[in-house]
């Protein structure tokens, strides 16, 4: 769908828009944060956008692809036309800091920083209509990467009483959207596989949080071999002594027992040595042979391997 999507916004704008005027008042990036078609929405590329810039003209970027273009605002109406021939006029509106454009039975919402968006919180095909904001830059920097540590499980009963105290080197992926809607996917050194691993988690961004990156609480997924629901599982940011640490805490519970468990995750690249001068006790397993030489040497994040 995504590629689908993507295909027909680029045959569409390529042919070369056309359109005039433009103040200052509306000048800037705007990044998209929601398309919609056929009655689904689907999540952007994190890098498109529609920059407009004086004497109408702009830039359109879509999956990679930039192009160029002319626009025009009249009121809160804002046009993109067509000069090729075909005469073709593409309208929306442009509000409050939201730029909505159809395009051919494409619906694409563009936003500012912190304007009011419809959120993209949804399950499945349905979409959400609540209202939302546009997360800033600095924040979805700070979850949009690979991450590595180690989680735990503890207070263990029933048939999992022999795991307490169990740990497991971990690596994680944040893809966190413009509404603040995204997946977590973990794995670990027994369950290797970035995208069928420990688990895979639909979240929402809480920006209500006292930390200054919010929260995030789950919407729909699984861990290990149970679903997950609303609010199960919340990653913590800086919820420790140490800065760039993250922790997901929750409870897993079957017929045959239960267990809480704790992730304690940095970001990939991170040196521990504050955790090796205070806690050595508390640094990942393969930290020293398998992490450190990798970051060393400039690699990215193993999508399939901890600790080989």
């Amino acid at each position: 769908m995504k590629k689908t999507l993507a295909i027909l916004l680029v045959l569409l704008m390529v042919a070369g828009f056309s359109a005039c005027g433009g103040s200052k008042n509306y000048l800037g990036t705007y990044k998209c944060v929601r398309y919609e078609y056929g009655g689904m929405a689907v999540d952007p590329d994190e890098n498109d956008a529609i920059t407009l810039e004086a004497d109408g003209k702009g830039i359109f970027t879509s999956y990679g692809t930039e192009i160029d273009i002319l626009w025009k605002i009249d009121g809160e109406t804002f046009t993109i036309e067509n000069n090729t021939g075909y005469e073709e006029t593409y309208s929306g509106t442009l509000k409050d800091g939201v730029i909505t454009i159809d395009i051919e039975g494409v619906t694409a919402i563009f936003a500012k920083d912190g304007a009011q968006v419809p959120d993209m919180s949804q399950s499945g095909d349905d979409v959400d209509d609540t209202e939302g904001t546009v997360i800033p830059d600095e924040i979805l920097s700070y979850w949009n990467r690979d991450w590595y540590g180690w989680w735990a499980v503890y207070d263990c009963t029933g048939s999992y009483e022999e795991w307490e105290g169990y740990w497991w080197d971990t690596g994680a992926r944040f893809e966190i959207n413009y509404s603040g809607h995204g997946t977590v996917n973990i794995w670990d050194e027994d369950l290797p596989d970035h995208n069928d691993g420990v688990a895979s988690v639909e979240v929402q961004l809480d920006t209500s949080s006292a930390s200054q990156y919010g929260d995030l609480r789950s919407l729909d997924g699984w861990f290990m071999d149970s679903f997950i629901s609303e609010n199960d599982l919340t990653i913590y940011p800086e919820q420790s002594l140490y800065e760039n640490m993250v922790t997901i805490e929750g409870t897993y519970t079957t017929s045959d027992g239960s267990y809480s468990y704790l992730f304690v995750l940095r970001p990939w690249g991170t040196v521990w040595d504050d955790v090796e001068a205070d806690s050595p006790d508390d640094l990942p397993y393969y930290y020293y042979d398998w992490y450190l030489p990798l970051i060393e040497d400039g690699k990215p994040m193993p999508d399939t391997t901890i600790g080989q």
